[in-house]
């Protein structure tokens, strides 16, 4: 009768269809890193890392250290899918963890 609400949709259900940094470029994903220390925020490039690091990277469930000169914190990573209104961490289980 009625359709979901989309924002309703648990971010650890959304891993399974955009488990990779191609797989969230291609669905347009935004992705933001935010240091848990300084609170630095940074759009992250999903392109760019999928050029790098290659496009099987996952960042879920990911922590790097910040790279503010001086801080040394860690950043999390927290996407938005198109049809989400915020960004939330991405941090779920995988397939062969659950």
């Amino acid at each position: 009768m009625g359709s979901r609400n989309s924002d309703r949709i648990p971010i650890q259900m959304r891993r399974r269809k955009c488990e990779t940094v191609a797989d969230m470029a291609a669905q347009g994903w935004d992705v933001l890193s935010k240091c848990q220390a300084c609170g630095l925020v940074m759009r992250v490039n999903l392109k760019m890392i999928a050029k790098v690091s290659g496009p099987a990277t996952s960042l879920w469930n990911r922590k790097q250290r910040c790279r503010r000169v001086g801080c040394t914190g860690f950043i999390e990573f927290q996407g938005r899918a198109p049809d989400m209104h915020w960004h939330e961490t991405l941090a779920a289980p995988s397939d062969g963890e659950m």
